[in-house]
């Protein structure tokens, strides 16, 4: 069979750029296919729906249910913070995949983002169990004498997380991601670089609209010193791309700047050729906030990527939780 060019690119990435070498440190061998237990410290950022959504479910492993109930706009089905805590009563641990593909819609001052989730959640009582699904985050950009300052509005979650569906462990593929919620227009424009995220998301948005000028500046330096013209080749049949990411993203600071490292799946597609699956790591960087550059709006570039051809008999969750080797 013919090796596709989409290949060609991406293994490219396999040789990151790495500024700092202690940073995300990997070990070698397979991954577990039973989620890691998140490290005991709590994190807050309602900035954007992704951080939100990271946010919550850190509040859920720290079992700290009252914080988790505030993020809700309306909690499901009208429940007390106590029938809410008893919900996740035996619950351990939760590993959120999230894709890329996000809808955002506006009406009366407020902006939704529907989210396609997956969660992998391990209980006491029953071990691992799957769901996917749609969250749906709100911000409401509304002046008022008490909320002047609407740019820095909190998000919020809404709608029933109930709705989710369960699937079974074997069954986990982060192609349903695709249709679980309402998908985006595929030609519409996105550039943005406030969060890791964020520019996550333009990326791939670049490649698929073939703005690959835009596309190949998301990096700070040129990923594995590839030429401009090279980079352009490496994307020049694909017809479709996708990504789905493991929350958290992990965020350390270190000189003057501050680093994300994001797991992720990403399905690429070219003319004629099967979807292909890779995975591995992207990592963002940014200036530290007090610094010089901080003072200007947030703008995040990719600093590197360790990103493989997966395995055929992988799977997914095995991709998402091998740990990153940068």
């Amino acid at each position: 069979m013919r090796k596709s060019p989409y290949i060609g690119i991406l293994v490219l990435f396999i040789v990151t750029v790495v500024v700092r070498a202690t940073v995300f440190q990997a070990k070698p061998g397979p991954a577990a296919a039973a989620p890691p237990i998140q490290a005991p410290y709590p994190y807050e950022d309602r900035s954007d729906p992704i951080l939100l959504i990271q946010s919550y479910y850190n509040a859920i492993i720290l079992r700290d249910y009252a914080r988790a109930y505030s993020y809700w706009d309306r909690v499901p089905d009208g429940k007390s913070l106590d029938e809410f805590a008893a919900g996740f009563a035996n619950t351990d641990n939760v590993l959120a995949i999230v894709s890329t593909l996000i809808r955002e819609e506006g009406a009366a001052g407020t902006t939704y983002a529907l989210v396609p989730t997956m969660l992998i959640a391990l209980h006491t009582n029953s071990g691992a169990r799957a769901y996917v699904g749609c969250l749906t985050a709100k911000a409401s950009y509304v002046e008022t004498d008490a909320d002047a300052n609407i740019a820095a509005n909190t998000w919020f979650l809404m709608g029933d997380a109930s709705g989710f569906e369960e699937i079974a462990l074997e069954a986990v593929d982060v192609n349903l991601l695709r249709e679980s919620c309402n998908p985006p227009d595929s030609d519409i424009t996105v550039d943005l670089r406030s969060n890791p995220f964020l520019l996550l998301r333009s990326y791939l948005n670049g490649v698929h609209l073939k703005d690959y000028t835009r596309a190949y500046n998301y990096w700070s330096t040129p990923p594995n010193g590839l030429g401009y013209d090279e980079f352009v080749r490496g994307y020049a049949n694909t017809t479709d791309i996708f990504a789905a990411v493991l929350l958290p993203i992990q965020f350390e600071g270190a000189a003057g700047s501050v680093y994300a490292s994001m797991k992720a799946i990403v399905i690429g597609t070219d003319f004629s050729e099967p979807p292909q699956r890779f995975y591995g790591c992207y990592v963002a960087r940014t200036a530290n906030a007090g610094s010089e550059l901080a003072l200007r709006a947030p703008f995040w570039g990719f600093n590197g990527a360790s990103i493989r051809v997966a395995p055929d008999d992988a799977t997914d969750i095995e991709l998402l939780t091998t740990p990153c080797e940068l």
